[in-house]
């Protein structure tokens, strides 16, 4: 089966890939030297463009000053003068704009100097026509300004005609770039896109032959799977048999067991008490001390069975979720739990109408482990408390058991919930370490989460969530 590490899959990729990027990227940079040029005669043809215009204008200009002066001669009239007085003010700014335009081609220039020096030398001439006091006869001033005038027209012409002829070699030179441009853009398009073509084809028929052989060997994975996943099915479905008998076994020899242990633990716990009634006077105190740790030895021993066993209900009892009310749990078990002699002086907190959802009978036994808990630890202290709360966090109701007893450290927090696991003696607090195990086993059968915080001497809150 073919794979990406395979060197000629990756070469087929690789000239399917960079085969195609590279003729674009070679067409782009043609038409990108392609287009600089074309915007090159572009811009000098615009520059063509605006000289003549210029030119035009500053003659124009130049053509009504000169009405101006001859309509100011014949009339004395002093209005005639305005169009002259404007054209002489505006046509410097024009000289130098058009200068402007002409830089990189001195021929233009000097023509463009020629100009503006006989069009100064008409201005001067002119100037003292309009004073009214001219040095030269009047036959002779006017043959002078036509003079002058025609020499400022055949100069402008020059001008204007040489700008003309590069102006037609430029059109001509940018026709011819637009053509290549238009030849090589539709061409190297035709000719890119028929390599591609090619080139994808091939790639996709090569790829099509290797997909059908990896196809192939995946179908007949699959099938090798599925023929694998059946037997590990019925594998499963015997040992899960098998299993069950065995844990049916394991139950029966369970409740079997605790039976046949609890016959003659109550026989122990039965005769040291006939035995301390009827001959106590008897024995000597040492002797006494002797038959009461037994008898709490066998009390001990009885309670740690209840609890192995109430473990295994636990992990086995089918669970029938429903609408649950923890406050009203927690009071009948604080009742309950009122009438022993450690916490009936406790302060209790229960937070009224915590909603839960959950089996009823399995939520009964873990507010019972977690509240005993709570109120077994914090029994010893000056003034006892106990409180039971929820809020929302993350999204998701948290409830807790809160009190102010004698805490742990957080390091042993996980440890809390292993089943024999204590951080007292038995002395100091009696219990089997069960409690906290079965409230963890009840919290995870309901999909939910359980964890502790304390601090010593300060108390402890235990946490829960119900999925």
């Amino acid at each position: 089966m073919y794979s990406s590490k395979d060197p000629s899959f990756r070469g087929l990729l690789r000239r399917s890939i960079y085969f195609p990027i590279g003729l674009m990227t070679l067409l782009l940079l043609v038409l990108g030297l392609l287009v600089q040029v074309t915007t090159e005669q572009t811009r000098h043809v615009s520059r063509a463009h605006s000289v003549i215009e210029d030119a035009n204008t500053i003659l124009t200009m130049i053509v009504d000053g000169e009405t101006s002066i001859r309509g100011f001669e014949l009339t004395k009239d002093p209005r005639f003068l305005e169009p002259f007085t404007a054209s002489k003010a505006e046509l410097p700014k024009r000289f130098a704009d058009l200068n402007a335009h002409l830089i990189g081609d001195p021929q233009q220039q000097q023509r463009l100097k020629t100009v503006q020096s006989l069009y100064d030398k008409w201005l001067a001439t002119s100037m003292g026509a309009e004073s009214g006091s001219p040095r030269l006869p009047r036959v002779t001033l006017a043959l002078s300004q036509k003079m002058q005038m025609d020499q400022i027209r055949g100069s402008v012409a020059d001008l204007i005609r040489a700008e003309q002829e590069l102006l037609d070699v430029d059109v001509v030179r940018e026709s011819r770039w637009a053509f290549v441009l238009l030849f090589v853009l539709g061409g190297g398009a035709i000719l890119v896109g028929g390599l591609v073509s090619y080139q994808s084809a091939r790639s996709i028929k090569e790829l099509s032959g290797r997909y059908e052989e990896a196809l192939s060997a995946v179908k007949s994975q699959a099938d090798e799977l599925r023929a694998s996943r059946d037997e590990l099915d019925r594998r499963v479905e015997e040992r899960t048999r098998e299993l069950n008998a065995a844990n049916k076994e394991l139950e029966v020899f369970s409740y079997s067991a605790a039976h046949d242990l609890r016959a003659p633990l109550r026989w122990i716990i039965a005769s040291n008490r006939i035995f301390v009634e009827d001959y106590g006077k008897l024995v000597p105190p040492e002797g006494l001390e002797d038959l009461t740790r037994v008898s709490a030895a066998a009390l001990r021993l009885s309670d740690l069975i209840d609890n192995l066993l109430e473990m295994a209900r636990l992990g086995q009892v089918e669970i029938h979720k429903a609408p649950v009310n923890l406050s009203e749990i927690s009071a009948k078990v604080i009742e309950e739990l009122r009438g022993r002699d450690w916490c009936g002086d406790l302060d209790v907190e229960i937070q009224p109408d915590v909603q839960a959802v959950g089996d009823p009978l399995l939520l009964t036994v873990l507010m019972q482990n977690l509240l005993e808990n709570g109120c077994k630890f914090c029994s010893k202290a000056p003034a006892g408390k106990v409180s039971f709360a929820a809020h929302e966090q993350g999204g998701e109701m948290v409830y807790s058991v809160t009190d102010n007893g004698v805490g742990f450290e957080n390091e042993y927090a996980t440890k809390l919930f292993q089943p024999f696991e204590r951080l007292h003696r038995n002395d100091e607090f009696a219990g089997t370490g069960m409690g906290l195990a079965n409230a963890k086993k009840i919290v995870e059968r309901h999909g939910g989460r359980i964890w502790a915080e304390g601090k010593p001497g300060e108390g402890a809150t235990f946490f829960f969530t119900l999925g």
